[in-house]
């Protein structure tokens, strides 16, 4: 039987994450196996601390305080060393609280275009301009600092800042969990569009089922730092399924 090769972004086999400095020193991640498929968003869900934002932030070479393998798109990443070069571009991370990730004494001009001119990007503005319009945010909003902002708008920005790096995977911790219901729905139904848009692939942690069965083609179901379910985009659209 012929059989078809799947190109894998992520590749993680005996993945292990210890928090040795808390009193009760336990693992958080534990023999973890996980293979997400190239332009896929895959979610990872389960109830707080199973592990779920630990591993997104081993991904995002966040905590280099890891045992066991990683590759991310054929590229072997190595524990306690920083991601560094095309790796550090082809992989961006949205965290949770849009607002501590954006530099308080600084506009948001100043916040997205200051990593591109580090890297020599020569066309910031025009960059930063084409990313706030592409998360639904007008040029006034680059004079602006976070604090003026709403949380919908910093999430936007946080996104936008993401997206100005082109990358081939973007991780998402809790997009929406830190907004009012009102605005949730406007940054679910940007994110989709954003899915369609770019061919990246995207890994979303959420402890919302809704949100998982909203953008996902496939998902994990996190408990106790180790995967208990597999699930498929048709048990992702079956409200209730996995819960």
């Amino acid at each position: 039987m012929n059989t078809i090769a799947v190109d894998v972004a992520v590749k993680v086999d005996d993945l292990s994450v210890r928090f040795a400095e808390s009193r009760h020193p336990r693992w958080v991640i534990d023999n973890l196996a996980l293979h997400i498929e190239t332009g896929v968003v895959f979610g990872l869900t389960g109830p707080s601390g199973c592990g779920k934002s630990t591993l997104l932030r081993v991904l995002a070479g966040v905590n280099r305080d890891w045992q066991g393998t990683m590759e991310i798109f054929g590229r072997a990443v190595t524990p306690h060393r920083r991601f560094e070069g095309e790796l550090r571009r082809d992989v961006q991370m949205v965290f949770q609280d849009p607002y501590a990730s954006l530099h308080p004494r600084h506009t948001v001009e100043r916040c997205l275009a200051e990593p591109l001119r580090i890297i020599g990007v020569t066309d910031g503005r025009a960059r930063v301009a084409a990313a706030l319009e592409e998360v639904g945010l007008s040029w006034d909003v680059a004079y602006r600092y976070p604090n003026q902002l709403s949380g919908g708008q910093r999430q936007r920005v946080a996104i936008a800042r993401a997206l100005l790096h082109r990358p081939r995977l973007l991780l998402l911790d809790e997009p929406t969990s830190a907004l009012d219901l009102s605005v949730q729905a406007d940054i679910l139904n940007l994110l989709n569009r954003l899915k369609r848009a770019h061919p990246m692939t995207v890994v979303v942690v959420s402890h919302d089922p809704g949100v998982i069965g909203h953008l996902c083609d496939q998902a994990a179901v996190m408990q106790d730092g180790k995967v208990q379910r597999w699930l498929n985009r048709a048990e992702l659209s079956q409200e209730g399924s996995f819960k």
